[in-house]
Formats: C-alpha cells, sequence, structure tokens
C-alpha cells in the first residue's frame, strides 16, 4: 500500500515535471522565435543605415574633390581653408558672403560687371585713338609749320650773330683803347699823388719834428710845479754799492718783474711830483709784498732812501689801470710812430691799453695834435674829441712826456741842431 502511494506519487510528479518541460520547451521557442524575427529586423536596418552611410561618403568623397580636397582632408581643414578664402577673395565684393556658393555667384556677378566695364573702357579706348590719330596729324601740320618757323629764325639769329659778333670785337677794340688810356691816366695821377704824399710827409713829420724839439726845450724852462700824486709803493731797504733797493709790493700785488717807477721823494702818505729823485726796475719778486728792484737812475747828492715813495701810472696794486692814447706818439725822436712801443710800455707795467674811453680809464696819453694854423685833419678832430670826452669822463689827461717820466722811462738825449 505505501509502495503504491509511493509510485502514485513519483508517476504525478514526473507528469508534472513533463507538462512543465513541455511548456518551457514552447515558451522558450516562441521567445525564441520573435527574437529570431527582430535580429531580421534589426539586420535589415543595420544594412539600410549602412548603405545610407556608404552612400553619403561618396557624396562627401565627391563633394571634397569638387572643392579640390583630397579624400583624407579633415572637415577642420576644409573650414579653415572655406574660411580663408571667403577672407581673402570676398573682401570686395557686395553683401555678405559665407559659402562657396555665395561666393561663386558674388565673383561671377563682378567678373561680369567688370567685364562690362572693360567692353565699355575699350570701346571709349578706340573713340580715343581715333580721336588722337586726328589730333596728332593736326599737331604734325602745326609742327611743320613751327618748325620751318625756327628754321627761319636760326638762320636769321646766325646772321645776326655774326653781326653782333662782328659789332662787339669793334667795341672790345674800343673799350680796350679806352681802358688803356684810363689805367695810363690813374697811374699818372697816382704817381702825381704819390709825390705829392711823400712831400706832404716830410713836410709834416719835420714840422712835428720842429714843435716837439720847441715843446721839449719849453718845457724844461718851466719851473716846476708841484702835482700831487698818490704813492704805489715804498722803498725798504737799500744798497748803494750794488745799486739795489727793496720796495713794499709784490706778488700778492700783481707786480711783474721788468716793471719801472720813478721815484719820489715822500711826505707822508702824499707825494709831490717835482722831478724824481731816480727810476728803479724790478728784477725779482721776493715775497707777498716784497720785491727786489735795481737803480737805473740816481742823483749822488739826492740818493734814494728808505721811505721815498714809488710811482708808475700804469700800475696800481691788484688791478690793470686802462690808459688810452691819443694821437701820434714818438719817443725818441727819430720821426716814426711808436705807439706799439709805448703800449708794449704799459703792458710791461703791468697796465692796459684801451680804444674807446670809459669811466674805468684812468688817463688819456696826449700826442702830437697837428698843426693848428692850418685845416683840421680827421686825426685831428678824433683828437679834440677825445679830449672832450675825456673832460666829460674825468680822465686824467697827461702828456707822453710827463706819462714816461712817471713810469720812470728815459727817452733818448736830443741832439743839437
Amino acid at each position: 500500500m505505501n509502495n503504491y502511494r509511493f509510485l502514485s506519487l513519483y508517476s504525478g510528479l514526473c507528469s508534472i515535471l513533463v507538462v512543465g518541460l513541455a511548456f518551457s520547451t514552447y515558451s522558450f521557442y516562441s521567445r525564441s522565435k520573435l527574437r529570431s524575427s527582430q535580429l531580421e529586423l534589426a539586420q535589415q536596418k543595420l544594412n539600410e543605415l549602412s548603405q545610407q552611410q556608404r552612400e553619403q561618403a561618396g557624396e562627401v568623397v565627391a563633394l571634397k574633390s569638387i572643392l579640390g580636397f583630397g579624400e583624407a582632408t579633415d572637415l577642420a581643414t576644409i573650414r579653415e581653408a572655406v574660411a580663408k578664402d571667403i577672407e581673402g577673395y570676398a573682401a570686395d565684393l557686395p553683401g555678405e558672403v559665407t559659402d562657396y556658393h555665395s561666393l561663386v555667384q558674388q565673383t561671377t556677378a563682378a567678373i561680369r560687371r567688370l567685364h562690362d566695364r572693360t567692353s565699355d573702357a575699350y570701346e571709349r579706348n578706340d573713340e580715343l585713338r581715333d580721336k588722337f590719330t586726328q589730333m596728332e596729324a593736326s599737331f604734325q601740320k602745326q609742327l611743320d609749320i613751327v618748325q620751318a618757323r625756327a628754321e627761319k629764325l636760326a638762320t636769321d639769329l646766325a646772321e645776326e650773330r655774326e653781326a653782333f659778333s662782328e659789332d662787339r670785337e669793334r667795341w672790345e677794340r674800343m673799350a680796350k683803347s679806352v681802358a688803356d688810356q684810363l689805367e695810363e691816366q690813374r697811374r699818372e695821377k697816382y704817381r702825381v699823388m704819390a709825390s705829392y704824399s711823400e712831400e706832404l710827409r716830410k713836410a709834416n713829420t719835420e714840422l712835428r719834428r720842429q714843435r716837439r724839439l720847441t715843446e721839449q726845450v719849453v718845457e724844461r724852462a718851466k719851473p716846476s710845479v708841484d702835482r700831487p700824486i698818490e704813492p704805489d709803493g715804498f722803498v725798504s731797504l737799500t744798497d748803494p754799492r750794488s745799486k739795489t733797493v727793496w720796495i713794499n709790493v709784490g706778488s700778492a700785488d700783481n707786480l711783474q718783474t721788468h716793471a719801472t717807477f720813478s721815484v719820489y721823494e715822500a711826505n707822508g702818505e702824499s707825494v709831490i711830483a717835482r722831478r724824481p729823485k731816480g727810476r728803479i726796475q724790478v728784477v725779482r719778486i721776493a715775497g707777498e709784498h716784497l720785491a727786489e728792484a735795481t737803480v737805473l737812475e740816481s742823483n749822488v747828492s739826492d740818493p734814494l732812501l728808505p721811505g721815498d715813495a714809488i710811482h708808475s701810472p700804469a700800475w696800481d696794486a691788484g688791478q690793470k689801470i686802462e690808459v688810452a692814447i691819443a694821437g701820434p706818439v714818438d719817443l725818441d725822436s727819430d720821426e716814426a710812430e711808436d705807439s706799439d712801443e709805448l703800449k708794449s710800455l704799459i703792458e710791461r707795467n703791468g697796465g692796459k691799453v684801451v680804444a674807446e674811453l670809459s669811466a674805468e680809464t684812468r688817463y688819456l696819453i696826449l700826442g702830437d695834435r697837428g698843426d693848428k694854423s692850418t685845416s683840421p685833419s680827421d686825426d685831428t678832430i678824433r683828437l679834440e674829441q677825445l679830449i672832450a670826452e675825456a673832460k666829460m669822463l674825468g680822465v686824467e689827461r697827461i702828456g707822453v712826456q710827463e706819462f714816461l717820466t712817471r713810469l720812470g722811462w728815459k727817452p733818448p738825449q736830443i741832439e743839437p741842431l
């Protein structure tokens, strides 16, 4: 009984398993068939898409070929090239161009317009060529006429030039003759003027010499006049045996060697400038306020002594005295102009010769004034003007001889006539 139940139960389970297996197999077969159908549809669609992709790829290759690009050119390169072409070729085209199609249209339209204008220009050029040909023919006629006239004028000019050359040669001969006569007259005039000038110079020289000798004689005959002057320094020490003196001025006073001084008897801090006691010349600067000088002239009966004053109109301690010279100067009575020598004497003594008077000028040295009995010359007038200007500026006027005496320079002895 138990076995029978077991077999029945086992048989029922097997039936259930068989039914379940059959149902599962049917279900699996149904799903598999459905999936096969779906896979076939998907494969069909994939084939269609592949065909479309191949067609599009062919179109892309054809489009690249049409645009002038290779099959392997990528889209970025094509876009960059298109952008450059549009930028380079469509810059002057009217309207906005963004693609090749528009570029071709705009370029074609521009070419057509240019062709139309070129055709019009050719037509206009043909018209202008015809007009130019007509004008050239007319101009050639006028040129022939002008050339004929020019040839005639050239012939007339040659004839006139030949006549002018003959006249010029004749006038040149006449001008040379007149010039030779004028040159001969000029030379004769210069010879006469030179002879007259030489005689006049000799007469004026002799007249100045006689006047100068007279003035010197009169000057010597005059009694001495007391003239107070300001001393430039004093004699500190004397050595009669070596004819040497020491003075109290030196390098700090801007003293230079070869400067000459007249020596006077001092009266306190002032000097009465009668005839000087002697003359000295600086030979060595010994200190800031000390210099050695040699005695050029002295009097045994009135020797140079310590305390005597020294004076030079061309020197002042620490500054250059300005001096002006008016009129010709003859220092040694040789009838020659000695203004340069006088200037050199002044500069050697520390002075400065100026050409124009000013408030800084100390002396106006008066040279020869000329003969006042004759008509005044330009030099005489200039001398009188300088004297008047010196009076106005307060500049001291001094004769040449008196200046030389104060300077310590002794003029040469005058030979008797």
